[in-house]
């Protein structure tokens, strides 16, 4: 009778390792790639609206994601590490502590990066390498997207709270509306009625508040424990535990938006001697790095998740509780940056080549510069690059006639840094 109690109540202390990480890892795997995946649906709206312009606005304006990313994700995985491992101990009081503490540290801290992004945004969008000719769209992408920073961070640091409550299906559900509703809003906006990039950011916004707003829901159905008001006053040692717990991702995504900062600079600097200036390198290193990334993120993933399976499908049942709540959040987040890797490979392998298979033998049926060519026109750096542009601003576009620009292959434009 008290074993069936104890597995009712936590079962990651009983369940089989195998099912158990299965039942962990897979919707966090399929919101994930869901959500990456929306991040190039959502650049393809983009670029085929404004071309290049709006490819580049997304690529300086990106590393204000990745900052919230590693704040987010430092407080939510060291929140739900500790948040389990009390629960182990059986200390729900302490468990209860951590997770309120996190929650209020994130919307604090989400208000105070949203007011500091608002006053510094145009020195801040230098720095992330943003050009004289893109500045204006930037300006306005990034000052919209700036007021969904507490919606973001907050969703990003409570999903992995959700997860170790034992609700995967409901954390996988919060991140896939976002995601979809996104993919839905981005059209009707951009191009339904005609808001450009401005409509862009504004379908991101709506999409975090919904997110957010769906995890706030669920904080008053936690299944291990029950919170109370004061629970949400963050205390100076729960967040020591937590910022213990979770400085590894921290580290993992200030290391990315250190790479980030310096490629846009590099390409601000060096695409000035080049026949193609500044913006299009910064447009298709963002895509480049986006397509890598999701690829890798998707691969990643699923290999962690074989592995466990096939290591630990028989595995024994005590005292695994940290052992799947590190699983898990390995295996949503334990993918090495592919930024370098990937902007070295769009030049210097055949990427992306497609294969078919005819017996045991694999065929390449496209070069590498067809290719990426053809996938990077889809963004509309290819395409209309010499076409006419409807985004707000426009009087700060610099004209047509005294800046000619003919259509340009990808692969001539990665080829140039060889």
């Amino acid at each position: 009778m008290d074993n069936e109690k104890i597995q009712k109540e936590n079962p990651l202390g009983t369940k089989p390792l195998g099912r158990l990480l299965c039942s962990l890892a897979i919707p966090a795997i399929i919101a994930n790639v869901v959500n990456a995946l929306y991040n190039i649906v959502d650049q393809i709206f983009i670029g085929n609206y404004d071309g290049y312009y709006g490819n580049a606005v997304t690529s300086v304006s990106f590393p204000l994601t990745t900052i919230c990313m590693a704040i987010g994700l430092m407080t939510g995985l060291g929140a739900a590490s500790g948040f389990n491992l009390e629960l182990g101990r059986k200390n729900e009081e302490k468990a209860r502590k951590i997770a309120g503490t996190a929650a209020g540290f994130l919307l604090i801290a989400g208000v105070v990066i949203c007011i500091i992004v608002r006053i510094f945004l145009t020195p801040m969008l230098t720095m992330f390498g943003a050009t004289d000719s893109i500045m204006p769209y930037a300006q306005t992408y990034a000052g919209i997207t700036s007021f969904g920073i507490p919606f973001l961070l907050f969703s990003t640091g409570t999903n992995p709270l959700v997860r170790a409550d034992r609700s995967p299906t409901y954390s996988m559900a919060a991140i896939v509306t976002g995601a979809v509703l996104n993919t839905i809003l981005d059209p009707t906006l951009i191009f339904a009625l005609d808001m450009g990039i401005a409509g862009a950011a504004w379908a991101t916004v709506i999409s975090q508040i919904v997110s957010a707003v769906m995890l706030v829901l669920y904080f008053p159905k936690f299944k291990s424990v029950h919170f109370e008001n004061k629970d949400y006053i963050p205390r100076a040692a729960e967040l020591f535990i937590i910022f213990k717990l979770g400085l590894n991702s921290f580290v993992f995504q200030f290391s990315n938006l250190l790479v980030q900062v310096t490629l846009n600079n590099m390409l601000k600097s060096y695409g000035e001697q080049s026949i193609y200036g500044s913006d299009i390198p910064i447009a298709a290193a963002g895509i480049v790095m986006k397509i890598f990334s999701t690829s890798a993120d998707a691969d990643n993933k699923l290999t962690l998740l074989e592995y466990g399976t096939r290591q630990h499908s028989g595995g024994g049942h005590a005292g695994r509780g940290g052992f799947a709540d590190n699983a898990c959040s390995c295996t949503e987040y334990g993918v090495v940056s592919e930024a370098e890797r990937g902007w070295r490979k769009s030049r210097n392998t055949v990427a992306f080549a497609g294969r078919k298979k005819t017996g045991d033998q694999f065929h390449q049926i496209k070069t590498k510069e067809t290719l990426i060519d053809s996938l990077i026109s889809v963004w509309g750096v290819g395409v209309r690059v010499s076409g006419g542009h409807r985004c707000q601003g426009q009087q700060h576009r610099p004209s047509r006639q005294a800046r000619p620009a003919p259509r340009i292959a990808a692969s001539d434009l990665l080829q140039t840094s060889k």
